[in-house]
C-alpha cells in the first residue's frame, strides 16, 4: 500500500540546532535501537537525554542544556567492541556479566532505557557542521546516584 501525503514547504524554514557544548553531563538512555549501517554492519543507536550539567568548558555556563539530547552509535564490529564495553560498564552492567556471549536485539536495547551515566563531550566536525561527540563515559558515583535530578 502506498501512502501519499501532500506537504507544502513553501513558507517553512529549515531548523538547525547548536551542538551541545563540550562538558560533562549526567544523562539517561532515552532510546536504544538495533541498527544497520549503509555498509551492512550491525550497530546500536543510543539517544541520551541530559539530566544535569556537571561542568562545561569554555564560556558556556550550562544554561539551556538540560533536556537536550546526545546521539551515539556503537558498531558491533570487533574493533568497536571496547566502546560497547565502556558504554555497558558506565550504564551499570557488572563486569562479570560481560564475560559471556549475549544477544543484542530490541528487547536487550529496551532493557537499557532509563539507565544513567556520566558522559564527557567534545565538539568535532561532521559533514562540515560542529557536532557534540561523546569522548568518555563513566558510571555515576554513589553521591551522584543518590542525588535527585
Amino acid at each position: 500500500m502506498n501512502i501519499l501525503v501532500k506537504v507544502n514547504l513553501a513558507n517553512v524554514e529549515a531548523v538547525s540546532f547548536d551542538a551541545v557544548p563540550p562538558g560533562t553531563y549526567r544523562v539517561s538512555v532515552e532510546r536504544c535501537e538495533v541498527t544497520q549501517s549503509a555498509a551492512g554492519n550491525d550497530g546500536i543507536f543510543w539517544l541520551y537525554r541530559i539530566n544535569d550539567v556537571i561542568s562545561t568548558r569554555g564560556s558556556e555556563d550550562g544554561t539551556g542544556i538540560i533536556g537536550r539530547t546526545l546521539v551515539n552509535n556503537t558498531m558491533l564490529m570487533e574493533s568497536s567492541l571496547p566502546f560497547l564495553t565502556r558504554t555497558l560498564l558506565a550504564l551499570g552492567t557488572a563486569p562479570e556479566d560481560l564475560q559471556d556471549e549475549f544477544d543484542v536485539d530490541q528487547e536487550w536495547c529496551d532493557s537499557h532505557i532509563g539507565k544513567e551515566c556520566v558522559v564527557t563531550t567534545r565538539i568535532r566536525p561532521y559533514n562540515g557542521e560542529p557536532q557534540a561527540d561523546i569522548q568518555n563515559m563513566r558510571a555515576l558515583t554513589e553521591s551522584e546516584a543518590g542525588q535527585l535530578v
